[in-house]
């Protein structure tokens, strides 16, 4: 198994593209769970259709990348010094 500092020394060697992409992998596992049970919750108190969530994620995920364009939001690159100076 892996140490923290091995796996931090691994991710520091890949592209800016391949860290946003394992960004994005990582977080739909993470979330995926979650996602249903906000559905869950949102469906029992407020009606929400599968479609209408569906559909706000893919909204908010499309802001998320808009942010990132612009400078708004940034990726985590594993040296926060770094990327506070950028």
């Amino acid at each position: 198994m892996s140490t923290v500092n091995e796996i931090e020394a691994a991710l520091s060697r890949l592209p800016v593209e391949d860290l946003e992409s394992l960004e994005k992998a990582i977080y739909r596992l993470k979330h995926q769970g979650h996602d249903d049970e906000g559905f869950e919750y949102l469906q029992r108190e407020y009606g929400v259709t599968r479609d209408e969530w569906e559909r706000f994620r893919r909204h908010r995920e499309k802001e998320i990348e808009a942010d990132r364009a612009q400078g708004r939001m940034k990726l985590f690159t594993g040296d926060i010094e770094q990327d506070l100076q950028d």
